[in-house]
Order: structure tokens, then C-alpha cells, then sequence
């Protein structure tokens, strides 16, 4: 869902960097847009990572850090929308 990528994009600004902290942000987000876990983890997957196919999502944000993240996400959003 574009709409809670977009809103989780613009948590992982101000979110503390961890893991946990990480993990918490992608599962509230998928509950506010009433989306199953998976069908955020997994469009988010593929903007980070290339690929479906990761380490547990939050690891690997964790690992790649911010502003990386950040811009993935960014770049796939603005791709989606052109």
C-alpha cells in the first residue's frame, strides 16, 4: 500500500535507530492502514533490497541505516507515482 509506505517513509525520520524500534513502526503502520504485516514487508523489501527474498525486514533497515532506507523508499515512491 503506497499510502503507509509514505507515512512509515516519513516515521523512519524521527524514529530511534533499532531494530525494535523498527519492527514496532512497520507493524503499527500496517495496522493503521489495516494491512496484514506481510503486505507491507513486502513492498518495502523490494525498495530497500531489490528482492523479495531478505533477512527479517527490520534487520536489514536496521543495518542499512537511515538515511539509505530513507532514500530507497523515497525513490520507489517517487517511481510509483510516474
Amino acid at each position: 500500500d503506497r499510502d503507509a509506505l509514505a507515512e512509515l517513509h516519513a516515521e523512519l525520520a524521527t524514529l530511534p535507530w533499532t531494530r525494535e524500534a523498527i519492527a514496532a513502526a512497520l507493524k503499527a503502520a500496517a495496522q493503521r492502514h489495516k494491512l496484514k504485516p506481510a503486505q507491507i514487508m513486502m513492498p518495502l523489501r523490494v525498495l530497500v533490497a531489490g528482492t523479495t527474498a531478505t533477512p527479517a525486514i527490520d534487520a536489514v533497515l536496521a543495518l542499512l541505516g537511515r538515511a539509505v532506507t530513507r532514500a530507497r523508499i523515497a525513490s520507489g515512491l517517487e517511481r510509483s507515482t510516474s
